[in-house]
């Protein structure tokens, strides 16, 4: 007899549990708090942006070129042509002294930043070199990076993503 009330108690005790487990599956009366999982458990994302830094400087170069025509038309002083080289420097040439001189006080005036190459003479045709210099172009790349990493940054919490990572990877 004590063999068979241990064993209905057993037997019991399992019922129990299983309906203790399996009630909550066929009602949602009970509260539950829902994991809420990032996106690297739900599957994830990973992707890799490229920042065009080169471009960032060949805008300024060309900022800096239009810049310069301006000024030059403001004071005066003809020029055969102001473009940029393949190696972002600016080609400035000029054809007398006059106007030679009056693009160097342009030059000391107002574009004392620029690096400025000893002119050739070719043909009466005098060409300047100029170019930004390199701390300058770093820094154009640097606020390019960080400009493009700040308006990621800005879409992606717009969507309300949960824990984002994102980083610059690489220069």
């Amino acid at each position: 007899m004590k063999l068979f009330t241990f064993k209905n108690a057993i037997i019991f005790c399992v019922v129990l549990a299983a309906i203790v487990f399996l009630l909550p599956t066929f009602f949602n009366c009970w509260p539950h708090k829902k994991i809420n999982m990032g996106l690297d458990l739900q599957g994830g994302m990973h992707l890799v942006l490229e920042v065009q830094n080169i471009k960032a400087v060949e805008a300024e170069v060309e900022r800096t070129i239009q810049e310069i025509k301006k000024q030059l038309r403001k004071e005066g002083v003809k020029h055969l042509g102001i473009s940029r080289s393949n190696d972002n420097s600016i080609l400035a040439k000029f054809q007398d002294n006059e106007n030679k001189s009056g693009f160097e006080t342009l030059l000391s005036k107002s574009f004392e930043n620029l690096i400025t190459q000893k002119p050739q003479t070719d043909n009466n045709i005098v060409t300047y070199r100029l170019s930004l210099p390199e701390t300058e172009t770093d820094n154009i790349k640097k606020m390019a990076t960080d400009q493009a990493l700040e308006t990621i940054r800005n879409r992606i919490d717009e969507f309300g993503v949960s824990e984002p990572d994102i980083r610059i990877q690489g220069d």
